[in-house]
């Protein structure tokens, strides 16, 4: 009895990552055409420079706003419902902002209404679908099935991408926005599909994020290595997206780039972003989450220089390119490794206050480069966004002295041993030479990259297993790592 028991909640599991891939799929396509035109869409209907950087500063205000309620209603309603309810509500908001043209002239502020309202609904769903697939998905093969199911979703996104570029050339806004409606209807079908398993809880203390203040506080005290990462994201958010949301205005304005040709640049930093997929899931079931978020972070810096440098479509293409490559692995590197810092028993409680701590880096972020790119003028060569960019490139940097405090988490298994932060910041030092390589000659070479960084966290790795052995064989007690204690 026990061993049918288990294999019918293997084979549930099983069929509820297939499904799951396909809801990301769906969802994927669904978001990516709202999330790449709704800037085109507000350029078009009047918005400037100052409300664009609003648009985005709402939508990380929504993002925020929907996390401590989104966590709640995890801990007392079913997680599959709350993701359900989400889905269906967010994509038919949609309906009204399609109507806005047919029946207002200047539609800015409503769209930016509509779009905020959408964002919160969507947003709703964060805590408890972060809870549902840490509970899903084992801890052993995070990397790999994250990955694939990356790929797959940058493919779906990358066919909605263009289709939608050339559609909404010929036929306007409307019609891909209708279509997205579509495609989150068919998400919503496959998610119904998917079985929620029950909470799984391994931790002898249970920990709480609730609206007590100093109990926040003591339970942030307690998971430090939470608290720091964090931290770091939401330095890193602030600093990518005083800069980020502008990258469209500068490419459709500043650049005068078409419709149809920025659908082509932003799908082919899609597929760069797939092909580099399957490298960063290895690697990171390889070394762990934590080395790869630290050779990431330092070429993620680079990327507002490869904007900065950009003059025409094809050096935009170039930085797309770079683009599409790192992001693609921090995104997989911070959410594995948001897994491994936060408690099973209460991860959607924990995902949300991390959501809400990160929007609030994002919001900040937008709405000082909003007022910076509307109202500040800089002599010289560089235009206001391209001053949005430097600033980016050294707001970056000092990201890293944030990072830097984040430890590795340990793990049950000695191919998930930590990696030693000294060898870390070697691979730092190696990252920064390929990126400022990039910035200085516009190109990149993954698969020597790939190479490059394999081989030097092998060396890291071997000396690491050396150091562990010998500490062995001096105590034979065992010591719990500092956050879990």
């Amino acid at each position: 009895m026990t061993t049918k028991r288990f294999d019918k909640s293997a084979h549930e599991r099983r069929r509820s990552l297939r499904f799951s891939t396909g809801e990301g799929a769906f969802m994927a396509a669904s978001s990516t055409i709202t999330d790449t035109y709704t800037t085109p869409y507000a350029l078009a209907v009047g918005a400037n420079n100052f409300e664009v950087g609003l648009l985005n500063s709402l939508k990380s205000l929504a993002h925020i706003a929907s996390q401590l309620p989104g966590a709640a209603l995890s801990a007392g309603v079913s997680r599959k419902r709350i993701c359900l309810l989400s889905i269906a509500i967010s994509k038919l908001l949609w309906l009204p902002i399609i109507l806005l043209p047919m029946f207002l002239g200047n539609a800015v502020l409503i769209l930016l209404a509509l779009v905020t309202l959408s964002v919160f609904v969507q947003s709703l769903r964060s805590p408890a679908w972060t809870g549902l697939m840490g509970d899903l998905v084992h801890e052993e093969e995070r990397g790999r099935y994250f990955s694939s199911r990356n790929a797959i979703t940058a493919l779906t996104g990358l066919i909605a991408t263009l289709g939608a570029g050339f559609a909404v050339a010929a036929l306007g806004f409307p019609l891909i926005f209708a279509a997205s409606i579509m495609l989150g209807l068919a998400a919503f079908f496959m998610f119904r599909q998917m079985h929620e398993p029950a909470f799984t809880r391994i931790f002898h203390y249970r920990p709480e994020l609730t609206t007590s203040l100093r109990q926040s506080v003591s339970t942030l005290r307690t998971y430090k290595n939470f608290s720091r990462f964090t931290s770091y994201m939401l330095f890193l958010n602030f600093a990518t997206d005083i800069s980020g949301p502008f990258i469209v205005v500068y490419i459709l304005k500043d650049l005068a780039i078409s419709y149809e040709m920025f659908a082509v640049v932003v799908a082919i930093g899609m597929v760069s972003r797939i092909i580099s997929q399957r490298y960063w899931g290895y690697f990171t079931d390889k070394y762990g989450s934590r080395a790869m978020l630290s050779v990431f972070a330092v070429l993620l810096c680079f990327i507002p220089v490869a904007y900065l440098l950009s003059s025409n479509l094809g050096t935009i293409i170039v930085a797309r390119v770079y683009d599409g490559i790192i992001w693609g692995g921090i995104d997989l590197a911070a959410f594995t490794f948001l897994l491994d810092v936060t408690p099973a028993s209460s991860r959607p409680q924990f995902a949300a206050t991390h959501n809400m701590l990160v929007g609030i880096g994002a919001m900040a972020g937008a709405f000082l480069g909003g007022l910076l790119a509307q109202s500040y003028s800089i002599g010289g060569t560089l235009s206001a966004i391209q001053f949005l960019f430097l600033l980016s490139f050294l707001l970056r940097l000092a990201t890293l002295l944030v990072l830097r405090t984040v430890k590795d988490t340990a793990r049950t298994s000695t191919r998930h041993d930590r990696v030693m932060l000294s060898p870390l910041t070697t691979e730092a030092q190696k990252g920064m030479h390929h990126a400022a390589a990039f910035a200085k000659h516009s190109t990149i070479q993954l698969r020597t990259f790939g190479e490059n960084v394999d081989e030097a966290l092998r060396g890291s790795r071997a000396r690491y297993e050396h150091e562990q052995a010998t500490r062995r064989r001096k105590r034979s007690y065992y010591e719990p790592p500092d956050d879990e204690t």
